[in-house]
């Protein structure tokens, strides 16, 4: 079973799993740990701080060194260290702590937590009566902490993430104090992490200015990279990658070129590549990136106008570039721009570095999710990911991209057919990314047309549209024909589910320009004049289709449905019959449900009957429920119409033998319309003055009835004993409203009589 990915919530995973995931900081924790041993006094140990981007691993290190002290998990060469160490982990967002006041506070309730002292409770008990605690209180704290450190011989070790996010927050004089504190008591050591180096720690007036020892976590390596995706497939089973993984190894530059060597963004990648699990990737990114937007403006909010620009230019870039493209693309001078980029260096903004055989320095971000950031901010709306396109792009083989998008496209419809829409939705999305990486224009266009339809079927009408608009614009760059009548056939498809026809003739007749004998645009537009009632104009286009395609029978169905508005049955059934000749068997039996209407339009009842029949018969082979249904309902009216024409003829047998075949049919037809036909049935014999016809077929609907229908044809029954018989009770004994059918059936009677 694969185990859970805590890409942003690392305190979850277990101190084993923090253990083996550590890839490319070995060096940096060595160093931690080898001063966490130190046994001189404290103002001989050295506090760090850890700086390196998001995603880079400072809280992983920090949960690692404090399960180690702890004595959670071993590490090769470390002493017992809780036997002189207790370690308090802050939480990783401590918004509580704005004072030192309040940072003594939650120490001491972690402490509380921690240890088994029984007066840490005690003073805590005590500090809590004050609402808020005050200097008082800090210094009562810091008292309790001194005498502990005496008493039990221990140090407290602070892990504190986001340092830059606290610090700030204390007095001017909280801040002298605690680093007064940390230099002349032998009491804490302080491991603090940020995502860069702030004013408090670079600027030479302020408190913590050379205080700390910078540790920087760079990126890892692509033997790093190569190793904690090793490690990743171990824990997760993942035998085949593991086995084919010589194969793929090439492939892993292209996750170091995507994610600048940043540890959380290649197990975003690793998502992908192992379990297809793009939108969730998706999800999580945007969900990291949102919640990183305050933080990003206020790092660009620091900086100068210039410095933004250039900023901004890397990092919409595709990837490591020159002053030059820097330059070009922040539209500044050169001089400006390399002038500019020092200072953005100095600042951990951007990084330099020279490829092998390459004497030019690359500039690039520091953060890679400063980049995705922008990405997205400069993509409002279309909350799309770029790095997933592009990993997509560079990861998988053109074969294996079309084998993804095959798949895709099949549990999309899959889903459709089931009717899970909330998974279809999901379909739809994922294929979006596979669409957007592959190279190859028809796979391109199938997927695209896949998902535009997909887009439609979950009522998604204006993405649809927005996404043809984006299609169309790039077919345009492009100057590809055929990306072009593809985005140029789905505008007029939106077009035609606005009504608006006059834009969408106009954007077909683009399409015949570049295509004037494709028959779907043929059809269509033929389609459009129809709707547009002009009839004529439609049959024009259905014909040139069937001219250049014979076997089209779409057109021939179409065309066969202009006719119908023209009253030209004759052309119809000619159309409907091209149409059967041509049509997929699971079309065949609804076209030719459509030519048996028309035939019964004709009075042509033998005809419209053998359609019917040919059509339920494919309804049962091929399971089509509807189609079915329909052919049913067909047959039973149209047999009955048979009995009464022949029964009315006075040819008895072969109108009981219609009446027969009808009743075969009844326990399939819906009661309420069953009963609706039979009653037509029944006075259309009376009002024909067939009595004798109609005493013959109420006899046998009698003989055959369920209680149901017997119930329906008792006043038909009554009327004829009454009729026969003249005897008073048989309507005095009646309800009043069946009386009054009665009384209607024998006038009926009467009068033929």
């Amino acid at each position: 079973m694969t185990k859970p990915l805590y890409k942003y919530r690392p305190a979850l995973a277990s101190p084993e799993e923090l253990k083996q995931t550590l890839v490319g900081r070995r060096p940096i924790l060595d160093r931690i740990l080898n001063q966490i041993r130190v046994k001189l006094p404290s103002k001989s140990l050295q506090h760090f701080l850890l700086i390196g981007p998001r995603g880079s691993g400072k809280t992983h290190l920090l949960l690692l060194v404090y399960h180690i002290v702890k004595g959670n998990v071993q590490c090769s060469g470390n002493l017992n260290l809780s036997s002189s160490w207790i370690p308090i982990l802050f939480a990783e967002e401590e918004y509580r702590v704005t004072s030192l006041t309040e940072l003594f506070v939650i120490m001491l309730e972690k402490i509380k937590e921690e240890t088994e002292w029984i007066d840490s409770i005690e003073i805590y008990n005590q500090i809590s009566k004050s609402n808020p605690p005050g200097k008082d209180e800090c210094e009562k704290i810091l008292e309790y902490l001194l005498e502990k450190r005496k008493k039990e011989n221990k140090r407290f070790l602070l892990l504190l993430d986001n340092i830059h996010n606290i610090l700030p927050t204390f007095t001017e004089e909280d801040q002298g104090r605690l680093r007064d504190i940390l230099m002349t008591q032998d009491l804490f050591l302080l491991i603090g992490a940020a995502p860069t180096i702030f004013s408090l720690v670079a600027d030479y007036d302020k408190p913590f200015y050379n205080f700390f020892e910078i540790l920087w976590l760079h990126e890892i390596s692509e033997e790093e990279v190569e190793e904690l995706i090793k490690i990743r497939l171990k824990m997760d089973k993942r035998e085949n990658f593991l086995k084919q993984f010589e194969n793929i190894r090439y492939r892993i530059k292209a996750i170091i070129h995507l994610t600048g060597g940043n540890p959380r963004l290649v197990l975003s990648l690793y998502e992908i590549l192992t379990e297809d699990r793009i939108l969730e990737v998706e999800k999580s990114l945007l969900n990291i990136l949102d919640g990183l937007t305050p933080y990003f403006q206020d790092r660009m909010s620091d900086i100068s106008v210039q410095q933004r620009k250039i900023l901004d230019a890397i990092a919409l870039l595709k990837g490591p570039s020159t002053t030059v493209e820097v330059s070009k693309a922040a539209r500044l001078p050169l001089d400006v721009t390399n002038a500019q980029l020092a200072k953005l260096r100095r600042g951990g903004y951007v990084r330099a570095k020279k490829e092998k055989g390459r004497k030019i320095a690359l500039y690039d971000v520091s953060d890679h999710l400063f980049r995705l950031w922008r990405q997205m901010s400069l993509e409002a709306g279309r909350r799309r990911l770029t790095i997933i396109v592009r990993f997509l792009e560079v990861w998988f083989s053109p074969e294996e991209l079309a084998e993804r998008i095959k798949k895709t496209v099949v549990a999309m419809e899959t889903a459709f057919s089931k009717g899970e829409m909330e998974l279809a939705k999901e379909t739809v999305e994922k294929l979006y990314y596979y669409q957007e990486a592959t190279t190859q224009i028809p796979l391109k266009i199938f997927a695209h047309g896949r998902r535009f339809l997909g887009l439609i079927e979950t009522g998604n009408i204006q993405q649809a549209e927005s996404e043809v608009d984006n299609f169309l614009k790039v077919a345009k760059e492009k100057g590809n024909n055929d990306l072009l009548v593809t985005a140029c056939m789905e505008k007029a498809f939106i077009y035609g589910r606005k009504k608006d026809y006059k834009s969408q003739i106009s954007i077909l007749t683009e399409c015949l320009n570049l295509r004037p004998e494709d028959v779907i645009i043929l059809n269509l537009m033929g389609r459009t004049f129809a709707e547009l009632k002009q009839y004529e104009k439609a049959i024009e286009y259905y014909a040139k289709a069937v001219e250049i395609k014979p076997v089209d029978y779409e057109a021939w169905y179409n065309m066969g449905n202009a006719y119908v508005e023209l009253k030209q049955y004759d052309k119809v059934i000619e159309c409907l019959t091209k149409s059967i000749e041509q049509s997929p068997i699971e079309l065949e039996g609804f076209y030719k449900l459509n030519r048996a209407q028309i035939f019964l339009k004709l009075n042509k009842f033998k005809l419209a009957l053998k359609d019917e029949k040919e059509a339920l018969n494919i309804s049962r082979k091929i399971g089509i429920k509807s189609l079915k249904d329909d052919s049913v309902i067909l047959i039973f009216g149209t047999s009955l119409v048979l009995s009464k024409r022949n029964a009315i003829q006075g040819k008895a047998e072969k109108a009981m033998e219609y009446l027969e075949e009808a009743f075969t049919l009844y326990s399939e037809v819906a009661v309420d319309r069953g009963q609706d036909f039979i009653g037509t049935y029944l006075n259309d014999l009376l009002d024909a003055h067939a009595i004798i016809a109609f005493e013959v077929a109420l006899k046998a609907l009698i003989e055959k009835a369920d209680s149901e229908l017997h119930q329906f044809l008792k006043p038909y029954e009554e009327a004829i004993n009454y009729y026969h018989t003249r005897d008073p009770e048989i309507i005095n004994r009646l309800f009043p409203e069946i009386r009054k059918i009665v009384e209607e059936i024998v006038a009926k009677l009467d009068k033929n009589k």
